[in-house]
C-alpha cells in the first residue's frame, strides 16, 4: 500500500496481491470445458489453401483474317437497268440519261436526273447569253456593213442552242412528272394555255391600240384613253391563274417520286436489288 491508499503495482513477475479489505474480487470464472484456452492468441495453424482455378489455354493468334470492311455498292450503268427504272444519279449520269432520252416521253425520271440536267441547261444558257449579248453590242458599234450579219450570226447560235435542247427537257420534265404519279399533260397542258393566254392577250391590247389609233393624227400615246375594266380584269385573270399553276408545278417537280412502281414504270433501281 503506497502513502496514497492506493495498491501498489505489482512488478513484472510477481504474483498478484489479494484485493484490499472490503472489495470484492467478485465470482470466480468457471472452467472451460472441452478443449482448453490457447496459450498463444495467435493460432499457429496453416491459412486454407485458395480455391484451384483450371488452366488457361496458351494464346493462339487468330487463323483466319479479320473481314474487310463493307465497300460501297457499284456505280450503276445502263446495261444494268434493261427495265430503264429510275435512276438516282450525279450530275454528269443525269446530262447523259437526259441527252440518250432525247425525245423519250415514256417512263420516269428521278428528281436528281431532272434537276441536275436543268442546272446543266442554265449553267450553258445564261454564260452564252451574255456572251451573244456582248457581242451583239460590239458589233452594233462597229461601223462596218457587216456589222448585221454578224448580229444574226450571233444571235443564230443562241436560238440554235434552245432549240436543240427543247426537246430533251420538256421530255425530262414529262417523265418527272411520271415519277411522282403525274401524267406529262400537266405540263403540256400549262404550255397550250400559256400560247392560248399570250393570243387572247395580244388581240385585246390590238384592239385596245387600233380604238386609240382610228385617226393617224390622234394615234399618239400620250393622248390614249384609259385601259378599260375588261382589259385590266383579263390580265390579271391571266397573271394569277400563270402564277398558281407555276407554283403547281414546282411542287409536283421537287416532290419525292413513288419508291415503288407505278402506272408508268417499275420502281426505283439500287445496286442491292440489281444483285450488283
Amino acid at each position: 500500500m503506497t502513502d496514497s491508499g492506493l495498491p501498489e503495482i505489482p512488478k513484472q513477475g510477481e504474483p498478484l496481491s489479494p484485493p484490499p479489505e472490503g472489495i470484492s474480487s467478485g465470482p470466480a470464472l468457471p472452467a472451460p470445458s472441452g478443449t482448453p484456452w490457447p496459450t498463444d492468441p495467435v493460432s499457429s495453424a496453416a491459412p486454407p489453401a485458395p480455391p484451384a482455378f483450371p488452366a488457361q489455354p496458351p494464346y493462339a493468334p487468330p487463323t483466319a483474317p479479320y473481314a474487310a470492311p463493307p465497300s460501297a455498292p457499284p456505280a450503276l450503268r445502263a446495261q444494268d437497268n434493261p427495265n430503264n427504272a429510275p435512276v438516282r444519279v450525279g450530275f454528269i449520269e443525269a446530262i447523259k440519261r437526259a441527252y440518250s432520252k432525247y425525245a423519250t416521253f415514256s417512263g420516269r425520271a428521278s428528281r436528281s436526273e431532272y434537276w441536275w440536267f436543268i442546272l446543266f441547261q442554265q449553267l450553258v444558257s445564261i454564260p452564252l447569253a451574255v456572251l451573244i449579248l456582248l457581242i451583239s453590242n460590239q458589233l452594233g458599234s462597229a461601223s462596218t456593213t457587216s456589222a448585221p450579219t454578224g448580229n444574226l450570226a450571233v444571235s443564230g447560235i443562241g436560238n440554235l442552242w434552245s432549240l436543240a435542247n427543247f426537246i430533251p427537257i420538256l421530255a425530262v420534265t414529262w417523265r418527272r412528272l411520271h415519277d411522282s404519279n403525274k401524267s406529262g399533260w400537266w405540263y403540256g397542258a400549262g404550255m397550250i394555255g400559256g400560247v392560248v393566254a399570250t393570243v387572247v392577250l395580244a388581240g385585246a391590247f390590238i384592239s385596245y391600240f387600233v380604238s386609240n389609233c382610228s385617226d393617224e393624227s390622234a394615234c399618239d400615246v400620250n393622248n390614249f384613253a384609259a385601259p378599260s375594266a375588261g382589259l385590266i380584269g383579263l390580265v390579271a385573270v391571266v397573271a394569277l391563274a400563270y402564277f398558281a399553276y407555276w407554283i403547281t408545278m414546282l411542287v409536283f417537280l421537287v416532290r419525292r417520286g413513288n419508291e415503288g412502281a407505278n402506272r408508268y414504270g417499275p420502281g426505283y433501281v439500287t445496286a442491292s436489288n440489281l444483285g450488283l
